[in-house]
């Protein structure tokens, strides 16, 4: 078992993210990078200027009439591109995947299934 050093050079830093990030997805196919973070937005960026392409909001939900809104994070963000260029994240407070194109258009959503 060979040890491997590597040497990792900073391309650019990006400030786009009002919180840390928790999730990248890089996919070469498409040239773009996404991450999601704890301010409640995923984020698109073309490679290799990582140009901000596009910014999805996880959207809000009201626990009642007076409450404050709950911020909802994506917490795991995934980039595929087939059978449609797609972005996707899973948001673990809620047990829920949301889809949309990379042009921001909403495809769906999965709710986890609670085992019954």
């Amino acid at each position: 078992n060979a040890k491997t050093n590597v040497q990792l050079n900073l391309m650019k830093k990006v400030f786009a993210h009002s919180d840390s990030i928790n999730s990248i997805s890089i996919n070469d196919n498409l040239n773009l990078v996404a991450t999601s973070a704890n301010d409640e937005y995923v984020n698109l960026y073309i490679l290799p200027t990582f140009e901000n392409f596009r910014t999805i909001k996880v959207q809000e939900k009201k626990t009642g009439n007076n409450e404050q809104e709950e911020v909802l994070v994506a917490n795991n963000v995934f980039l595929s591109s087939s059978p449609l260029p797609c972005i996707s994240f899973f948001i673990n407070s809620r047990g829920i995947f949301k889809s949309f194109t990379i042009n921001g258009d909403y495809i769906g959503k999965n709710k986890e299934s609670d085992g019954t």
